[in-house]
């Protein structure tokens, strides 16, 4: 899998990374698109370093918050196929600037059929 990853205040495309199983209460997303905000600038920067060393755990990918993507591992509420929109958390969990994530399905939303 490819994600961006922040090295040196710099961005950095890297492949090979591990595609993450889902647990419990998640789904594994295949992302299709992902914002870039001045958040996201920030933690480039190293403003969130130390929230991100301390709350953050040992993920590669630090920055995007926002996506929208395709359901990969249905589970109850969602089902293979299904187009979804969400956000992360700033701090914990993974990140949206790669091409996988898993995420709580709380979450998520369906994406209305004309978007």
């Amino acid at each position: 899998m490819k994600g961006l990853v922040v090295e040196n205040n710099k961005i950095i495309l890297k492949d090979g990374l591990d595609v993450p199983s889902p647990k419990n209460n998640e789904v594994l997303v295949k992302v299709v698109c992902a914002s870039i905000n001045p958040t996201d600038l920030d933690i480039v920067k190293g403003q969130y370093d130390l929230a991100l060393k301390l709350f953050g755990g040992d993920h590669l990918v630090k920055t995007g918050l926002e996506f929208s993507g395709v359901i990969e591992e249905e589970n109850t509420r969602f089902k293979q196929g299904d187009k979804v929109f969400g956000y992360v958390d700033l701090i914990r969990g993974l990140k949206t600037h790669q091409e996988y994530l898993t995420i709580d399905e709380d979450y998520l939303a369906l994406m209305p059929s004309n978007l």
